[in-house]
């Protein structure tokens, strides 16, 4: 009996990966030859990384140490009793941070809440993008462009165009 693993795909150079599903079986030896395949821990669990016809994007290892270090941290890791990190969250938080990803995006950083989440974080001299996953399904994002005096908080769900869009002003 295998392991629950849970199966990100990468398509493409944007990688945007357009489906996410656990499943008890392993991948089917019969998929393409242009796909490679990456079994990373995340957690207390595993996820199968799939990529077409490309390399991983250079952001993922650092993306995913950071991630474990965050499911890594105990109850009440900051002294006020932070919860640790779910792992449906934490598979959630990687889901969305694949989603919005592109192979030429900065790396974030990557951060544990203390309501037991997972914050992305991008920074710029004058621009601030933060993305929150509180709960699978659940998060919001905020952005702040000092120069042109644009701020936005919306929550995300399913949709995340918004966050597509304003990561797409640290890419230069």
């Amino acid at each position: 009996m295998s392991s629950a693993v849970a199966e990100q795909t990468i398509e493409g150079s944007s990688f945007i990966a357009p489906s996410w599903r656990r499943t008890h079986d392993d991948v089917s030896p019969s998929m393409a030859d242009d796909r490679r395949r990456k079994r990373v821990r995340l957690g207390r669990g595993e996820v199968l990384l799939t990529v077409d016809g490309s390399d991983f994007p250079g952001w993922l290892d650092n993306a995913l140490r950071a991630l474990n270090a965050a499911s890594a941290l105990p109850q009440n890791w900051d002294t006020y009793g932070a919860r640790p990190v779910n792992q449906r969250t934490l598979e959630y938080a990687l889901q969305v941070l694949v989603e919005i990803m592109k192979d030429t995006s900065p790396s974030p950083e990557i951060l544990a809440t203390s309501h037991g989440g997972i914050q992305f974080l991008w920074n710029a001299p004058d621009r601030e993008l933060k993305v929150a996953v509180n709960a699978p399904y659940r998060g919001e994002y905020y952005y702040c462009d000092e120069s042109k005096k644009e701020e936005e908080e919306e929550p995300f769900s399913l949709e995340r165009e918004g966050i597509v869009r304003r990561l797409a002003d640290f890419v230069g």
